[in-house]
Formats: C-alpha cells, sequence, structure tokens
C-alpha cells in the first residue's frame, strides 16, 4: 500500500460515467475527463489531518501527484487543494 507523508493524503480520482442516468451512452472525450473528486483512501503522517479515510472529498483541479499501485491510480494530494467534503446530511 502506498502510505502518504506529512500533511497529505491518497485519493482514489472518481470515474466519469459512462452512461447518463437517462442511459444516453456518453463520447469518449467525456469518459475519459478527469474527475475532481475522490475516495480518501490512506492518511499522512501528520496526526492533525481533518479527513478520515472514507471520506468523499473535491479538490483543485490541478492538484496532487499522480501514482500508480496494483493497476489503480490515485492522487497524492496536500491536505490544503482540498475544497470540501461530501456528506449525505
Amino acid at each position: 500500500m502506498i502510505k502518504p507523508f506529512g500533511k497529505t493524503i491518497l485519493v482514489e480520482r472518481d470515474k466519469a460515467e459512462a452512461e447518463s442516468e437517462g442511459g444516453i451512452l456518453m463520447p469518449d472525450s467525456v469518459k475519459e475527463r478527469k474527475i475532481n473528486q475522490g475516495i480518501v483512501r490512506a492518511l499522512g503522517t501528520d496526526e492533525e489531518l481533518y479527513v478520515s479515510i472514507g471520506d468523499a472529498i473535491v479538490f483543485n483541479e490541478f492538484a496532487g501527484v499522480e501514482v500508480e499501485y496494483d493497476g489503480i491510480e490515485y492522487l497524492v494530494i496536500p491536505e490544503e487543494e482540498i475544497i470540501c467534503i461530501l456528506t449525505e446530511d
């Protein structure tokens, strides 16, 4: 597993949908678009992070460094690049 360092987090970016809710198939240009939200999968070593593993977050468009591990693409981003945490409330 990838273990981020300091005030960084490991994020699994959400994928663009291949089909709309109404059943319309999306073109490849939309399916390959990078989404600026994802799920926190690991936390850095700093104990004062404000997010938790499993949080759904939105982050800045050009945030972080892309890494691949076991065939899954992740982003390692600094915590200050997070715009908001998504909740179901």
